[in-house]
């Protein structure tokens, strides 16, 4: 809403669900390769740079956004990102109990510091080792690049005694089944499973 308030630009929660869906699909499209970046973002945090940043050129495209502006954006929306955090039930307290036994790694597609932000907020960051993001290493979830990356990071780097915790049947799932890695479907809405990707495990509540 914030960012649409700086364009002078009317909205409501239709053209935010608009929103949600667009980037939803937008990262979808990058996955299957259908983002292309251009030469001149060279290096890995110039692509990462790009990809945040061009989604808002092509969602707002009937307003002429330069490059810069969306970068701005980019920047308002991961700040924004960490605000109204909410924590789902149960969460404190299942990783209270497993950091003393597990090594405990956040992986995302999202912006670093926004997650950083998120797990601050609601006292989680404490139990977390380290936070793994597409931006520091290029590829993201489900693509082997990532967790080839994210593997080499941690202590355990043994695929067989690892278990990816995640709501996403096309990102978290997915990427374990691609990568050997036992999975766990969180789906606190019991949704269907319709895409035929099968999680090792799967729970409705924390």
């Amino acid at each position: 809403f914030e960012i649409y308030d700086k364009l002078g630009i009317p909205c409501n929660e239709e053209t935010f669900s608009y929103w949600k869906k667009y980037d939803i699909d937008y990262w979808v499209d990058w996955e299957n390769g259908l983002v292309k970046i251009p030469e001149w973002a060279s290096s890995q945090h110039m692509r990462i740079d790009y990809l945040r940043t061009y989604r808002f050129i092509s969602f707002f495209k009937n307003f002429d956004i330069s490059y810069e502006e969306a970068v701005k954006m980019n920047r308002l929306y991961s700040t924004l990102l960490s605000k109204n955090v909410v924590p789902i039930d149960g969460a404190l307290d299942l990783v209270e109990n497993l950091s003393g036994k597990y090594e405990l790694i956040i992986s995302t597609n999202g912006d670093k510091d926004a997650a950083f932000a998120k797990l601050k907020a609601v006292d989680l960051y404490p139990h977390f080792s380290k936070i793994i993001a597409s931006g520091e290493c290029g590829y993201s979830k489900p693509m082997p690049g990532f967790y080839h990356y994210t593997i080499s990071r941690m202590k355990n780097r043994d695929r067989h005694k690892m278990l990816i915790i995640g709501d996403s049947l096309k990102t978290d799932v997915l990427g374990g089944v691609i990568n050997g890695i036992d999975t766990c479907w969180f789906n606190p809405l019991k949704k269907e499973n319709t895409l035929g990707i099968e999680p090792t495990y799967e729970v409705h509540y924390l």
